[in-house]
């Protein structure tokens, strides 16, 4: 009798955020726990690292991660960690000032030959001031550059980048009031490109206080390789609307609305909308959008317009978790890992030299 076909390999997972200290770790050890969705995958992290306080800032589809790190004696920088979770190699990023309203991105291209090219990079704006600031291996340091604005940008009041996302050999920062501004950070001279948010959605007027909670309602983020835009609203009369949007065009700015619900058509199955929070968009399904709700993770399909009876629910928050795509190797360890793949694995900086990072030439 023929055997059933394999089952196929997870293509992401749920990751916590925030990571777990393990006093079982060595200095400056990492080891990473990969769970099927929906389950939540975790990071651990050894006390050394300073962690405690930080995040994952982003997990890019070739397994390198981009973690924050508090630094005790510098209350106004954020130094950052960048971890291979396939070749379990760690790589210490040097603390930098760090403006208010700035956020950080990770941005990985492939380079041939197994290699990658790896930028982290910050982008903060003060008044007409642009300022770039990109950190790479080679020469190991903080470079800043300063840009120049997008024409259209000028007539915005203040901008708030909320999180940045790598997207077409860019770094996109977004503002959830106003819209993204892309550049690619690799470039020599940097040009910066503004796509505004659809009308209906952008209020540059709101005061910074006001913008507290701002990511439970509203979402940029990726799916089947493209931006989309998804607001949960409520009116007034308890009626409640979830649209979502893509961007059809990124250079001319152009949304498509894709999705426009309003109560009653969702009443049977959500209950209370206001208790919901957006966590995070299926990353190759974008009529699925993920919700925190009461603590619990739930994937509604708008198209259908039904709780997706496939995925389950696992208390979290909607902040605190992300879709992370996962590289081939990395999915395989999720069908149960060899002894030559461990999902388990730690690593630290004392054995890791500057530039092993995958073997790589990092830029």
């Amino acid at each position: 009798m023929a055997s059933p076909p394999a089952a196929a390999p997870p293509e992401w997972v749920v990751l916590d955020r925030l990571p777990l200290t393990s006093i079982d770790l060595p200095k400056d050890g990492i080891s990473l726990s990969l769970v099927a969705t929906p389950r939540i995958s975790q990071l651990l992290v050894s006390p050394s690292l300073g962690l405690a306080s930080g995040s994952v800032l982003a997990a890019d589809p070739s397994g390198i991660l981009l973690l924050s790190s508090s630094d005790p004696f510098l209350a106004d920088s954020k130094s950052y960690v960048l971890w291979d979770a396939v070749y379990k190699i760690s790589f210490p990023v040097p603390a930098t000032p760090t403006e208010t309203g700035a956020a950080t991105g990770l941005i990985v291209v492939p380079g041939g030959s197994d290699h990658i090219y790896i930028m982290v990079a910050e982008l903060s704006i003060r008044g007409s001031d642009v300022i770039l600031r990109c950190f790479s291996t080679d020469p190991a340091k903080w470079i800043q550059k300063i840009l120049q604005q997008p024409p259209q940008f000028k007539l915005l009041w203040c901008w708030c980048s909320d999180y940045a996302l790598s997207h077409q050999g860019r770094l996109w920062w977004v503002d959830l009031l106003q819209g993204l501004i892309a550049c690619d950070p690799f470039s020599d001279n940097p040009e910066l490109h503004f796509v505004p948010l659809p009308s209906c959605c952008r209020n540059p007027n709101v005061q910074q206080s006001c913008r507290m909670g701002l990511s439970d309602n509203r979402r940029v983020g990726l799916s089947r390789g493209k931006l989309r835009l998804v607001v949960l609203s409520h009116a007034s009369n308890s009626k409640s609307r979830i649209r979502l949007w893509t961007l059809a065009d990124s250079e001319a700015g152009h949304w498509t609305l894709d999705f426009d619900l309003s109560s009653p058509v969702f009443d049977d199955i959500w209950t209370d909308l206001c208790d919901w929070k957006i966590a995070f968009f299926h990353p190759s399904k974008p009529h699925v959008v993920y919700f925190s709700q009461k603590q619990h993770l739930v994937a509604v399909d708008l198209q259908m317009v039904k709780v997706s009876e496939e995925d389950g629910v696992e208390p979290c928050s909607s902040s605190h978790v992300l879709a992370w795509e996962l590289s081939l190797s990395l999915r395989i360890t999720l069908l149960g890992p060899s002894p030559a793949q461990d999902t388990n694995s730690t690593s630290h900086f004392d054995s890791v030299p500057i530039l092993s990072l995958r073997h790589t030439a990092l830029h």
